[in-house]
């Protein structure tokens, strides 16, 4: 039997050196023009990221309505009117990431449909009173209505009566306008 001293081991081995890198993961932060809108309107989100060992990066946004991007600073149109979580994902070329979430960040209000109908559209002498009806959709209490009769009269009433005075043609319109602002005309 051969006998191994402590000594003898030790003398027989290799050394390796490795080179260890640790990168800075990116800090991601996001901010958007508006974060309460109507719908159909577009809202313009930047990156306020700081990168970490890099300059250089690639971007998932996810809009919370089911759309992604991959831009640097996207725009998006909302059509839903509800509040919506927004997230960016950011990896930069050491394959380093960070992601935020913004929960309910964007708020969208509803765009009203506006349609009315008249009772009557003609006649052959004033005074002539017209009855309107607001058939409109999407609306909601505490909506604001602006009737404008095309005489120079308007009302606020949601199913206004108005009398006309004068003969001629009159061209009638009805803006809706919601609590947040959005508004649309018929």
């Amino acid at each position: 039997m051969e006998v191994v001293t402590l000594t003898d081991h030790f003398r027989a081995t290799d050394s390796k050196s490795e080179q260890i890198e640790i990168y800075a993961n990116p800090k991601v932060q996001i901010t958007s023009d508006v974060t309460s809108v109507c719908e159909r309107d577009e809202v313009s989100f930047t990156d306020a990221s700081i990168l970490g060992d890099t300059t250089t990066a690639v971007w998932l946004w996810d809009f919370g309505d089911g759309n992604t991007v991959t831009a640097a600073n996207p725009a998006h149109t909302y059509r839903t009117d509800v509040k919506f979580n927004v997230s960016l994902l950011v990896t930069d070329q050491n394959g380093c990431t960070d992601k935020t979430s913004k929960i309910n960040y964007i708020e969208v209000d509803r765009i009203p449909d506006v349609l009315f109908m008249a009772d009557e559209t003609f006649n052959c002498l004033a005074p002539f009173t017209v009855n309107f009806t607001n058939q409109s959709s999407k609306i909601k209490a505490g909506d604001n209505y602006l009737w404008d009769f095309g005489d120079g009269n308007t009302s606020t009433q949601k199913n206004p009566s108005h009398t006309y005075t004068t003969n001629g043609t009159f061209s009638v319109t009805l803006t809706i306008t919601t609590n947040n602002g959005c508004s649309t005309i018929y």
